[in-house]
């Protein structure tokens, strides 16, 4: 028989994942406490480790909850599909909890080997649909024979995520647009 968990019980934990998502924008993985999060949430402390044994694994949880798969997309052409990725690269850097909590992740990364992991899987995924769509351009010969496909798809979104990360700014379209035909000149065939 399947485990059921109440409906108070997912609230309250939704309710600290929100909690811990929103602290972590405002003071960082390295002033995040679970104090914070309980009185932010509206819970006892006792309730958040009743759900997870420790702050690390929280903030694991909390920041896998806003990593989502992503639609692969097929514009047809190479250019059609870096707008595309750009298009989502400029989302997640410049909208949403996610483009807040970003830089802390980024940075507490190189510290804790468990968001090590989760910032890992988020590049991964985000990388997977890019790749792809490399692949798919160099066998409609629209990319010079002999690219190595990973270099380029760091030349196509390390940029747009070192203005973020680096310069502290949200790359915009009129950004992205200019990588754009940067990007085209450096690999056409």
């Amino acid at each position: 028989m399947p485990l059921t968990t109440s409906p108070r019980t997912e609230r309250s934990k939704a309710a600290i994942l929100a909690a811990t998502l929103a602290l972590l924008a405002e003071e960082g993985v390295g002033g995040l406490t679970v104090d914070a999060v309980a009185a932010q949430a509206g819970v006892g402390k006792a309730t958040v480790y009743r759900h997870w044994a420790s702050r690390a694994d929280l903030i694991v949880d909390a920041i896998s909850s806003l990593i989502t798969e992503d639609e692969a997309v097929d514009r047809g052409t190479l250019r059609g599909d870096l707008e595309a990725a750009y298009e989502r690269i400029c989302q997640v850097c410049s909208t949403g909890i996610l483009s807040q909590v970003l830089p802390t992740l980024a940075e507490a990364a190189s510290r804790d080997p468990e968001l090590a992991t989760v910032h890992k899987d988020f590049v991964s995924r985000r990388r997977r649909h890019l790749v792809t769509a490399l692949e798919r351009a160099a066998e409609r010969g629209e990319l010079r024979p002999g690219l190595d496909l990973s270099i380029v798809a760091d030349l196509v979104a390390g940029p747009m995520f070192y203005k973020k990360l680096v310069h502290h700014e949200r790359p915009d379209p009129a950004y992205a647009t200019a990588l754009l035909d940067l990007v085209m000149v450096a690999v056409a065939p």
